[in-house]
């Protein structure tokens, strides 16, 4: 959950502060490190996974479309395999404006595989009346979540 008044570089650091805290856990194998974010949260796991190396997989679900371009400049820098994942009707509609996130994470896919990087897209079916919405819980999406990560070798 990202704190509102920061700006993007905020935002990366805190994501920095949150990993080198859990890093420093435990129960916690730093050599099995990924990343989940979804629509802004998705554009700064891209960034976050570009700047880091540490990160072993990532998993974008709806990237922000507003935030594209950055993420997008992301991508020569990222070594770590990605899964983005959005539904068919995922077309936010704020303010008489239309965020088409579907075009925005085919996009990501294709400009990570152009750039030679290990990338998988999954469009599911259209979702409710707002595709957008999908990744708000847990739901028919997470089992490609652990087969990702299962054949990334990041479950126990």
């Amino acid at each position: 959950i990202r704190r509102q008044a920061e700006d993007i570089d905020g935002h990366l650091n805190d994501i920095f502060a949150a990993i080198d805290y859990v890093k420093g856990l435990p129960i916690v194998d730093k050599n099995k490190i990924a990343m989940i974010g979804f629509s802004r949260g998705a554009a700064l796991t891209l960034m976050a996974i570009a700047k880091r190396k540490e990160f072993k997989a990532a998993i974008v679900m709806a990237p922000a479309v507003g935030l594209l371009d950055r993420a997008l400049e992301s991508v020569p820098r990222i070594s770590a395999p990605v899964l983005v994942l959005v539904a068919a009707n995922d077309r936010e509609r704020r303010g008489g404006m239309v965020r088409n996130h579907v075009r925005g994470s085919r996009q990501i896919a294709a400009t990570l595989k152009k750039a030679g990087k290990e990338a998988e897209l999954i469009v599911y079916p259209p979702y409710r009346e707002d595709g957008h919405r999908l990744f708000f819980e847990i739901g028919p999406y997470w089992k490609d979540v652990i087969k990702f990560f299962e054949t990334q070798n990041l479950t126990r």
